[in-house]
């Protein structure tokens, strides 16, 4: 009990019975992702991050991936060092268990690493009582006429994949047909052919999976997304112009306008934090006011997307001394909920910038998110990362709003 076991599985199903057998045996999971072969340096570098950090000493696999690791172990010789077991290798029938204590609720059930992407990935500790606090916000949020199947290609390694594609689905009874992100990287279609196919009334993905199957898919011909109810949009900044684009290329389909979802959240409260009703508020602003970092109401200014509010939580938008603004004021997102997790692995609260964060005369703990942003009729706006802010001549700018304007600059450009 709380060994860090490495879970190294290709897109699929057997990360699953894997995942859901480390809890049971009362380890640690730690959810990663396999090298890859194009991205080598990079995606090696990562993984080996999160073993030394986690201290891993055990690996759950398949044979394909054990075979792969044992060829670049020239390159980390650390893989060479840890205990491999082949899920495909194994035979007969368990020996069942003598008895069976369930975990406590504070038991760490498994480290959730961020996505790393500025920084050296870190750790979140997901208790028991976290993720079962969290899989009932995302039904009451992600399914709000009740419990349905879905669709996700999502990978299960990262947050949003892994609640919605195993979590959730096994939390309800529901079905969920999964397929590898590679694959609809390389054939967007497929996504919505299997929505279509096979009646899921959910499916979701980060802004960036809308906008390509909005530019890659022409032919819907054959697509019925009628019974369609919840599209969940999360993991990325929300753009209003990737929705609208979306809807427009599948209304001929059956794709309602209202069916998305907007959601807002981090590894650090499981996934999901907050989330809109089916169809997401919007407002417009003026753009000038808002790179000044105030917030005006303004017709025919730029449009952003709400994302929502908890269903069971608070948001508090504060000033650098931790103190609350009042709506429509720019300033740092905190959070607090029970899905926040119980630090970093290594770090515990006490010693961390994100967690246990105190607001003026409140002695209870708030998680800094680390991300701008502002209430408005008691929705969440976000605004952008801390870290990317950049200030031109007392204007604020972002790097996603620098790269959307990249993006729209030129059909090269992607």
């Amino acid at each position: 009990p709380g060994d860090r076991v490495l879970l190294l599985f290709p897109p699929g199903r057997s990360f699953v019975p894997a995942f859901l057998g480390t809890l049971l045996a009362g380890a640690i999971a730690v959810p990663a992702y396999t090298p890859d072969p194009s991205r080598m340096k990079r995606t090696l570098a990562r993984l080996l991050a999160i073993i030394r950090d986690s201290g891993a000493t055990h690996v759950l696999t398949t044979s394909l991936v054990a075979q792969q690791a044992a060829a670049i172990t020239m390159l980390a010789p650390e893989l060479g060092h840890l205990g491999w077991t082949t899920v495909d290798g194994l035979d007969g029938e368990p020996d069942p268990a003598d008895s069976f204590e369930p975990p406590r609720p504070d038991a760490v059930a498994y480290l959730q690493y961020t996505s790393g992407s500025t920084t050296t990935p870190r750790g979140v500790r997901i208790t028991h009582a976290n993720l079962v606090h969290n899989v009932g916000e995302n039904a009451r949020i992600t399914m709000p006429a009740g419990p349905c199947d879905t669709t996700c290609w999502l990978p299960v390694h990262h947050d949003f994949g892994l609640m919605a594609a195993v979590l959730l689905p096994l939390h309800l009874g529901r079905h969920c047909t999964m397929f590898s992100p590679l694959d609809f990287i390389r054939r967007p279609a497929l996504w919505l052919e299997c929505v279509s196919r096979f009646r899921t009334e959910t499916t979701g993905g980060p802004t960036f999976g809308y906008a390509l199957a909005a530019r890659k898919v022409t032919d819907v011909s054959g697509l019925d997304l009628s019974h369609v109810r919840g599209c969940v949009v999360s993991a990325e900044h929300v753009r209003a112009a990737t929705l609208d684009a979306f809807i427009e290329r599948f209304a001929p389909a059956g794709l309602r306008p209202d069916t998305f979802i907007a959601c807002y959240g981090l590894a650090e409260t499981v996934v999901t934090a907050t989330g809109t009703v089916p169809g997401p508020p919007r407002a417009t602003f003026d753009p000038e006011a808002l790179a000044a970092g105030r917030i005006e109401l303004l017709d025919g200014g730029v449009e952003l997307v709400s994302s929502g509010h908890p269903s069971e939580g608070e948001v508090a938008i504060v000033d650098a001394e931790g103190a609350r603004l009042p709506e429509r004021t720019i300033g740092s997102v905190w959070l607090r909920s029970e899905s926040i997790g119980d630090g970093y692995w290594k770090d515990p609260p006490s010693g961390s910038t994100t967690f246990g964060n105190l607001v003026p005369g409140d002695p209870e703990p708030w998680l800094s998110t680390g991300d701008l942003g502002f209430l408005h009729d008691g929705e969440l706006y976000i605004t952008g990362r801390q870290a990317d802010r950049i200030v031109v001549q007392g204007r604020t700018l972002f790097a996603e709003d620098v790269e959307e304007a990249a993006e729209t600059a030129h059909p090269a450009c992607r």
